[in-house]
């Protein structure tokens, strides 16, 4: 996990909270080509017309604030 201090420095850390924030994971989930929920994943983003590879547009770059 990871965070930006107010100076633009990326600090690593444990925790899943700072200071109320929270912070963002430094590296992608474990990929399996056996996943279990691939199935029930493809249906949701379907039913919501999310793209596949779709970013939330309401994530902030808590470096540009």
């Amino acid at each position: 996990m990871y965070w930006y201090e107010e100076n633009g420095k990326k600090k690593y850390t444990l925790q899943k909270e700072i200071e109320g924030k929270t912070v963002n994971t430094a590296h992608p989930a474990h990929f399996t080509p056996t996943d279990k929920f691939s199935k029930e994943r493809i249906i949701l983003k379907q039913r919501y017309n999310i793209q596949p590879f779709h970013e939330s547009t309401n994530i902030k770059n808590e470096k540009n604030e």
